[in-house]
């Protein structure tokens, strides 16, 4: 297991930046993780492990936040932000379309959220 790299925890920063019910406790998990990382032609799996947790998410969401960020020139990259049993489970990115991911080529300037099913700019 390995710890975030800057980009990772740049990734989390943003997917954590709307405000939403239980948003503080996951912070708070994420300050407490290793990871063990996976990568494929169209996708990146973080998983995640906590350390510690202190408190567990209060709701039965699966994917509680997702960012979806807007490319120049090839389709949007997603962010999933999975929860298992009230802990961080897994940050999954994806391309919309089953593209080639490169994450080193990642803009996250034009993003959108969804938040509990709506859609939040």
């Amino acid at each position: 297991m390995e710890k975030l790299s800057e980009r990772e925890k740049e990734w989390l920063n943003y997917i954590m930046e709307k405000e939403f019910l239980g948003r503080e406790i996951l912070i708070e998990q994420l300050n407490n993780i290793q990871v063990i990382k996976e990568s494929g032609f169209d996708f990146l799996s973080i998983k995640m492990f906590a350390s510690q947790v202190n408190k567990l998410f209060p709701l039965d969401i699966r994917v509680p936040v997702e960012m979806i960020c807007y490319q120049k020139t090839t389709a949007p990259v997603v962010f999933l932000l999975h929860i298992i049993e009230g802990i961080v489970n897994e940050l999954e990115i994806i391309t919309a379309d089953a593209s080639f991911l490169d994450v080193e080529k990642i803009e996250l300037m034009n993003r959108e959220y969804m938040i509990d099913s709506k859609l939040i700019p």
